[in-house]
């Protein structure tokens, strides 16, 4: 499998459109982000998540869930950008789950979240 075999998945071009438009909505400061730290982010995220795979190679829906969620806790943890790590966590992981037509869906019960497949265009009316 190739080094970069998560770009099917996400970039980090995609990462920092995500940051800024995430910064152009809701505000804060704009900045250049650390390139290195965008890198390695997803590159751990997805060593992590290849870590969860059954076969090899995996299937990359197979490893799309865990990659999210490994890749909102680096992109939170490592701060990549000066601001906005959170936002851009959260919307990379969204991006990555909407690319296979999931969503997260919070229900109002305490302590219960649930994983569905919607429409893009649901998707697209959400963000």
């Amino acid at each position: 499998m190739s080094g970069e075999a998560w770009r099917a998945l996400i970039s980090p071009e995609r990462i920092v459109a995500l940051h800024d438009d995430a910064i152009r909505r809701y505000g804060g400061k704009q900045s250049p982000p650390n390139k290195e730290c965008v890198d390695g982010s997803i590159g751990g995220a997805y060593t992590a998540g290849l870590y969860t795979a059954k076969f090899d190679p995996p299937d990359p829906v197979e490893i799309a869930l865990p990659f999210a969620g490994y890749l909102l806790f680096y992109l939170a943890k490592n701060s990549c950008f000066v601001d906005g790590n959170k936002r851009v966590a959260w919307t990379s992981a969204m991006d990555i789950l909407y690319h296979f037509g999931l969503t997260l869906a919070a229900l109002r019960r305490k302590n219960h979240t649930s994983w569905s497949r919607s429409s893009r265009e649901q998707y697209r009316q959400r963000f």
